[in-house]
């Protein structure tokens, strides 16, 4: 942009800008994605009296919507249509992408139909946006579904639409169903990008499938494509998810070989490998590699760190690492907190004062109890002992003080579930998975529960 700017400069001292000029430089605000800056330029073309096209329009509602800002770029559709203007099919598809963007596929699909109800053919651009929208939130079984409604139409889905929907499937940890779109775009004719084999790598990852997640590096390598930080950022996590803190670390090693500097969720993934392995001091160093590499430290690898320690039943040492936590001004969350009540209430005396105070520590902060801390209170100290009692209390007061518009007036059955869930677990003596990930629904799935929604 700054480069066109100048060249602009340059030539206007000389001639008079045309709306063909003006026009070039809102793209170029656009590609670069600065929406602000594509305004400014069109405001500019209307004050030295050239008119803005549909292409000018265009660009700037493309610019918005690339930054997935939905609301600005059907403004801009409306004023293009006060100018009388009328959108064509780029300009519905970029307001589609914003859509896609921010998660929302319901509204990308009422754009698809204004579109075509506007007597407007869909190309593949559009439906590849609408696959798009339910694979960013991980609607795998609607994404596959649009992608036959585009087949159905007589149209060629190109390898960013069979992306879209390898992608859904990883999202919700389907690597069989990643691994078959993978294979279907090949019969199709087309040629896997880098993109196609890491998602599917992700897919098997997020399956906690080691095994096939090297299998897919070698298969992806053997087509003549580079390991990118994103394929090893996946094997890494992949080695997390099944507590491999070894082979965690020897990806790391082999990326950092390969000339590419691993990021910070590389780096936090090898910390969450050290915790689900109990490896404490291990977790520690690579925190403080992490930090050396410059990187920002989250919350997620401080969680690791507190969940080893509770692997080892250390609650000094998970309590500890909280306070280590406060003083760096990095703020525990739910999962922080339910990690160091399961290192602080195993079989000592003073178990229960201690997670009385971990539970006033996680007040105190504003922290919201979830499901899984009911079921992991109620199954170290029993349904009916005093600890349980004071969270149901300091919950009832914080949900009070808060409103009845607050959503937390739910707590009182999130307290039902969670003890119902702990009773369940308890009379199976099966270990509750508490570590970094583990989603309650995840929970209920793993134990077998049956409890409602």
């Amino acid at each position: 942009v700054a480069e066109a700017h100048r060249w602009f400069e340059v030539m206007h001292a000389d001639f008079e800008a045309t709306d063909v000029v003006f026009c070039a430089m809102i793209g170029a605000c656009a590609q670069a994605g600065r929406p602000q800056e594509a305004v400014e330029w069109l405001e500019r073309m209307e004050v030295a009296g050239a008119k803005p096209a549909v292409e000018s329009y265009g660009s700037v509602i493309h610019a918005f919507a690339k930054d997935g800002q939905v609301a600005q770029a059907v403004d801009w559709l409306g004023k293009m249509q006060l100018a009388a203007l009328q959108p064509n099919d780029v300009v519905y598809c970029s307001v589609i992408d914003a859509c896609a963007k921010a998660g929302n596929p319901g509204e990308a699909v009422a754009w698809f139909k204004r579109m075509e109800d506007q007597g407007l053919r869909a190309e593949v651009t559009a439906y590849t946006s609408v696959i798009d929208a339910f694979a960013q939130v991980g609607q795998a079984k609607q994404a596959a579904a649009w992608l036959r409604k585009m087949l159905e139409a007589a149209m060629e889905p190109n390898i960013l639409s069979y992306n879209s929907v390898i992608g859904a499937c990883a999202r919700v940890g389907h690597p069989g169903k990643a691994i078959a779109w993978f294979e279907k775009a090949v019969a199709a004719g087309l040629e896997p990008t880098a993109a196609s084999y890491t998602l599917v790598i992700d897919a098997c990852g997020r399956a906690g499938k080691v095994d096939e997640v090297v299998s897919w590096v070698e298969k992806m390598q053997e087509a003549g494509l580079v390991l990118d930080p994103a394929v090893f950022t996946s094997v890494i996590a992949a080695c997390a998810r099944s507590a491999l803190a070894k082979d965690a670390v020897d990806w790391l090693r082999r990326m950092t070989e390969s000339q590419l500097q691993p990021g910070e969720p590389a780096y936090s993934a090898v910390v969450n490998a050290c915790g689900k392995a109990g490896q404490v001091e291990e977790g520690i160093a690579w925190l403080r590699r992490m930090a050396a590499a410059g990187c920002r430290i989250g919350i997620r690898p401080h969680t690791s760190i507190v969940s080893a320690f509770a692997r080892m039943g250390d609650g000094d040492g998970a309590l500890a690492w909280l306070d280590k936590m406060e003083r760096d001004r990095v703020q525990p969350n739910v999962l922080t907190y339910t990690c160091a009540i399961e290192a602080c209430g195993g079989e000592g005396e003073d178990s229960a004062a201690r997670v009385e105070v971990l539970l006033r520590r996680m007040s105190g902060a504003k922290v919201q109890p979830d499901k899984v801390v009911y079921a992991k209170v109620a199954r170290l100290f029993g349904p009916s002992s005093g600890v349980l009692e004071l969270l149901r209390n300091q919950t009832s007061e914080f949900a009070h003080s808060l409103g009845n518009d607050s959503g937390y007036i739910t707590m009182p059955r999130r307290a039902k579930v969670g003890e119902d869930l702990a009773r369940r677990l308890e009379s199976s003596r099966r270990p509750l998975d508490m570590s970094p990930g583990m989603t309650f629904k995840r929970v209920l799935r793993q134990e077998q529960s049956g409890l409602p929604r």
